[in-house]
C-alpha cells in the first residue's frame, strides 16, 4: 500500500466515523425537542462530524506516512493519533457554542445552559475522537501486519456505547449534574462572576477537567495492578 493511498484510506475512514457520531449525538441531543429542533440537530451533528473528521484524519494521514510508515511503534502512534483526534474534535466541538453563539443576546440562565452544553458537546467530541483514533490504529496495525489486506476489516468499538449515553446527559435538558458541578447550590448569578457564555463555558472546563484527569489515571493505574497481578 502506498503512502499517498495510506493516508486517504486513514482520512475516509476518520471522515466515516465524523459523520457517524455526529449524527447519532445529533439524535440524541435532540430527543425530547420539537422535530424542527431534532432535525437541526442531527443536520449539525453531522457536519460538524463530517468536518472534525476531514481535519482529523487527513492530520493524522500526513503523520502516519511521513513518520509511521511502515509501522514499527505501536504504542506511540496509539498514542499520537489518540490525542489528535482528541485535541481536534474536542476543540472544535468547544468552540462551536461560542463562536455561534457569541453575537446573540441571551440571559444569564441561557448563557450558561448553552456554554455547559459547548463542555458537554467537547467531552462527547473528544471521546468520540480517542475511540476513532483506536478503531484506525487498529485497522492499520493489522493491514500492516498482513500486506495482502488492502481492506481489513473495521471493527467499531464498543465504547460507541459509552459515547452515546454521554451524548444523551449533554442534551440542553439534561446538564443539570454539571451545573451543580460548576455552582453548586448557589445561584447561576452569585456562582459565575460574569455569567456570560464565555465565562460558562470556561467554568465548565475548569471543573471537568480535574475530574476527567483523575479518572484518567485510576484507571491506569488500576489496569497496571491487574498486569502485575
Amino acid at each position: 500500500m502506498s503512502r499517498l493511498k495510506l493516508a486517504g484510506l486513514i482520512t475516509i475512514r476518520s471522515t466515516v466515523i465524523g459523520l457517524v457520531s455526529g449524527s447519532v449525538t445529533g439524535v440524541l441531543c435532540g430527543l425530547g425537542n420539537s422535530m424542527s429542533g431534532m432535525v437541526s440537530g442531527i443536520i449539525l451533528g453531522t457536519a460538524f462530524g463530517i468536518v472534525l473528521g476531514i481535519v482529523s484524519g487527513l492530520l493524522l494521514g500526513v503523520i502516519t506516512s511521513m513518520f509511521f510508515y511502515p509501522l514499527v511503534r505501536l504504542r506511540l502512534y496509539r498514542a499520537i493519533a489518540t490525542i489528535i483526534a482528541t485535541v481536534i474534535a474536542g476543540s472544535g466541538a468547544a468552540m462551536w457554542g461560542p463562536w455561534s453563539f457569541s453575537s446573540t443576546s441571551m440571559t444569564p440562565i441561557s448563557a450558561v445552559t448553552i456554554g455547559l452544553g459547548s463542555v458537554l458537546a467537547s467531552l462527547v467530541a473528544g471521546w468520540a475522537g480517542a475511540l476513532a483514533a483506536q478503531d484506525i490504529t487498529r485497522w492499520y496495525a493489522q493491514v500492516s501486519t498482513d500486506h495482502s489486506l488492502r481492506t481489513a476489516t473495521f471493527a467499531i468499538s464498543p465504547g460507541w456505547i459509552g459515547v452515546a449515553l454521554l451524548a444523551v446527559a449533554g442534551s440542553p435538558r439534561r446538564y443539570l449534574p454539571l451545573r451543580w458541578l460548576v455552582c453548586g447550590s448557589h445561584d447561576v448569578i452569585s456562582c459565575l462572576p460574569s455569567p456570560r457564555l464565555y465565562t460558562s463555558v470556561a467554568a465548565g472546563f475548569r471543573v471537568t477537567l480535574p475530574i476527567i484527569f483523575v479518572i484518567v489515571l485510576i484507571f491506569i493505574l488500576l489496569k497496571k495492578l491487574v498486569k502485575r497481578q
